[in-house]
């Protein structure tokens, strides 16, 4: 998470990075650091609007940002395993990150609310309400996109030339790309205005 917040957004990442956190000290305890980073962030939520929606989306990211960095601290990841790991890292962030995009383009907390138990399967009532039996052709298909997605980055930003994610063989590398656009045109929404239009 920290490593997607470095490469989005870079102009404000970087405001905050120089006018908020480093000013706030980094030579500090665990304490004060956490508690550092959960002050930019719940400053960053209200940065995007005067809502509660929004201040639940910078501490929701302000807590991950302060569990990852509490792990990269304290675990250490074999090299033999870093190759797995990186796509599931990959995976991970992806979905973590949508579920925080979920509160930020959300009317209020109850619509967030409501749409987060549709895509988990725990509303009462809905579309999904049959539970995940019936969706699991479009399940295998995120799974596909999302594997699909990480390898469309490491081969458009050559991030790490040794990644087995490099080494696939064209077809599947053509095979995961394809089921991801098919994926996209069959289950994509409408089209909607850049959402930074309404600030």
């Amino acid at each position: 998470m920290v490593e997607f917040w470095r490469r989005w957004h870079m102009t404000l990442s970087s405001f905050i990075r120089d006018y908020l956190y480093l000013p706030l000290g980094v030579r500090v305890g665990p304490l004060r650091l956490a508690f550092n980073f959960l002050l930019v962030w719940f400053l960053c939520g209200l940065w995007h609007g005067a809502a509660w929606k929004f201040v639940v989306w910078g501490l929701y990211h302000g807590t991950i940002v302060v569990i990852t960095h509490i792990l990269g601290q304290r675990v250490r990841v074999p090299e033999r395993l870093r190759p797995a790991t990186d796509i599931l890292g990959t995976g991970l962030t992806f979905t973590l990150v949508l579920i925080g995009w979920v509160f930020f383009r959300s009317p209020d907390l109850t619509a967030a609310t409501h749409y987060l138990r549709e895509m988990f399967y725990l509303a009462a009532t809905g579309p999904f309400t049959a539970g995940i039996a019936g969706y699991r052709l479009p399940l295998a298909l995120l799974g596909v996109a999302a594997l699909a997605h990480a390898v469309t980055y490491a081969l458009r930003y050559d991030v790490d030339e040794g990644s087995v994610l490099l080494r696939l063989p064209y077809p599947a590398r053509l095979v995961t790309v394809s089921a991801a656009a098919t994926f996209t045109i069959l289950f994509g929404g409408e089209a909607t205005s850049f959402i930074y239009f309404q600030f």
